[in-house]
Parts: C-alpha cells; structure tokens; sequence
C-alpha cells in the first residue's frame, strides 16, 4: 500500500515539474494524489481512533477531526483543502483549473495533516 508521504512527494513533483503550464493534466494529477493522501491519512487515523469511522463518508470523517485530538485548525485546514482538492479533480470546461501553486499550497497542507496524524501514533 501507497502510504500518504509517498503520496504527497508524487503530487508535489507532478504540481512542480515540467508541464504545469495552464491546460495541461498535471495540476488535476497532483490533485488526485494529494486527495488520495488526505483519504489514506484519515484511513491511518481512524484505524487507530475508531475503526467504525473508516466506513463513514469523508466529509463525516472530515468534521470528526477535532474530536479525533488533532489541532483545531489542521482540522478546519484539511476539511478545506479536501474540498478544493475534489474540486480541482473535477473537469469543467467552464471553468479554469487549479493552478500549481494553488495545488502546491494543498499538497502543503495535506502534509501539515500528515504529519499530525503520525505525531499521534
């Protein structure tokens, strides 16, 4: 199994490699990863916490945080970046794409929750 730092290091070389230019897949990429690796976290967390919450919808698992014992704002700031992130995976044609440094930014934050997760283990 993939583990969310590996995850996260993924996305961060995809939102700042070559081909990030507006238009290209790689920003929508780093999205998916860095969305996956908030989903791994939670699973890590949960695991450990209460395994009943592993079989809860995310966004049910994404308001639990603050109960689970992490910082109040890594739990306001995931909950927030996962929705950006599940925003950004979405192709409208409408609309223009997340830019790297805003995915950048997400993966950034992914990791604050990353890490948060792992202190508590």
């Amino acid at each position: 199994m993939t583990t969310p730092a590996e995850l996260l290091r993924a996305a961060d070389r995809l939102a700042s490699g070559n081909g990030t230019r507006s238009g290209t897949p790689w920003p929508r990429a780093a999205a998916f990863l860095a969305r996956q690796a908030i989903e791994a976290s939670l699973a890590e967390l949960w695991s450990r916490r209460s395994p009943g919450m592993a079989t809860c919808p995310a966004r049910i698992q994404l308001i639990c945080l603050s109960a689970a014992g992490l910082d109040a704002d890594v739990a306001r700031q995931t909950r927030h970046v996962w929705a950006a992130l599940s925003a950004a995976c979405h192709h409208h044609p409408y609309e223009v794409g997340a830019s790297s440094h805003e995915v950048r930014e997400w993966i950034h934050a992914a990791a604050r929750l990353n890490e948060a997760v792992e202190s508590q283990a």
